[in-house]
């Protein structure tokens, strides 16, 4: 079992100042420690001629307070150089399992200045 540390990145809805009524998902991201328990691929039917590779991938963390109140906001996990989109989670505390599908492409806090 491979061991993991990484960013998980949180959509959590908080509503604008300058539009009132107006919610919209504020990402952020916390370090965490764990293990990588499963690292496969499938064959899906695509629309094309060619089947598409999914990846099967579960990694199980160690949650602290901000994961187990956001559990369900995780948006996505950075591992191998990538950003990993999230599609289920479960919660058996003190842990927190996270089932990655593809890449993920949506957004991302911004990056701070270097000094």
């Amino acid at each position: 079992m491979a061991r993991f540390c990484g960013v998980v990145g949180y959509g959590i809805s908080e509503e604008t100042p300058a539009n009132s009524g107006v919610w919209v998902d504020r990402i952020y991201q916390a370090i965490y420690y764990g293990d990588v328990i499963r690292t496969t691929t499938r064959l899906k039917d695509g629309d094309g001629l060619n089947q598409d590779i999914v990846p099967d991938i579960k990694i199980s963390v160690l949650a602290d307070s901000m994961a187990i109140k956001f559990w369900t906001n995780v948006k996505y996990v950075e591992w191998a150089g990538e950003l990993w989109d999230v599609k289920s989670t479960e919660l058996t505390a003190p842990r927190l399992i996270l089932y990655l599908g593809g890449v993920y492409n949506g957004p991302t806090p911004p990056a701070s200045p270097t000094p």
